[in-house]
């Protein structure tokens, strides 16, 4: 619940107890985490949010949380 920087820093260097990282949201966090991270992290894009659905998925949930993903609240950019 604390949005702070100390934060981000303390969960990027939580070995042991974080498995990976998946920065989402400015450059800035995703170039600290990069940097910083003492676990794994898989560096994404500024504003890039991938969905993989499985072969043996329930395609009609899977169609319901795609188009929630870009369509439902494009101010934060979902869209």
């Amino acid at each position: 619940e604390d949005p702070s920087r100390r934060s981000a820093t303390e969960i990027m260097e939580a070995s042991g107890l974080v498995d990976l990282l998946i920065p989402r949201g400015g450059a800035g966090l995703i170039r600290a985490c990069v940097e910083h991270a003492t676990v794994p992290c898989i560096e994404t894009g500024t504003g890039i949010c991938h969905v993989y659905v499985d072969k043996d998925a329930d395609l009609e949930q899977a169609l319901s949380i795609i188009s929630n993903a870009k369509t439902s609240r494009p101010s934060v950019c979902n869209a």
